[in-house]
């Protein structure tokens, strides 16, 4: 879809929810039905952050609305 944009001269901009691997933890481990911990750990092992070239703009917003643009 990026690549897309770029081809039409759009501008672009990534926006990255991020929490962190040990409040995400323990959020799971608070739901009624957790998430294994092994597949969580495992979703985190294969994220993919986006590069800072890869869009005009990318967002990184953190759990306590905390919001920083690379």
């Amino acid at each position: 879809m990026l690549g897309l944009g770029r081809d039409y001269g759009a501008l672009t901009r990534i926006v990255v929810a991020w929490t962190p691997p040990a409040l995400a933890a323990a959020r799971n481990r608070a739901r009624p039905q957790p998430v294994p911990a092994a597949v969580l750990a495992d979703q985190f092992r294969a994220l993919d952050f986006p590069e800072v070239t890869e869009a005009h703009e990318v967002i990184l917003r953190g759990p306590e609305e905390d919001t920083w643009t690379l």
